[in-house]
């Protein structure tokens, strides 16, 4: 017997997950506002021979999101930690 709770109840963790995935959409669309003037400003600074280095925007990448995270984080938001690889 499949028991559903009725309408408009919210099952226990459903709203948990539910903050949980705003908050990743939030923090991804703040990083990638963080992360584009600065792309656009390394490649209008560098010279016109000069190669773009896919690891540069790696670097700016990681940073925008590092600052995205942190500026939630000073605001009380708690951001689970990564588990690492085995």
């Amino acid at each position: 017997m499949n028991i559903r709770p009725p309408n408009g109840i919210p099952v226990i963790g459903q709203q948990q997950a539910t903050n949980e995935a705003v908050i990743t959409q939030i923090v991804q669309q703040l990083s990638l506002s963080i992360y584009k003037p600065a792309a656009i400003a390394h490649i209008a600074a560098r010279d016109e021979h000069q190669e773009i280095e896919p690891e540069h925007f790696r670097q700016l990448a990681r940073d925008a999101q590092t600052a995205a995270q942190a500026f939630f984080e000073s605001m009380g938001v708690k951001f689970k930690k990564p588990e690492s690889p085995s």
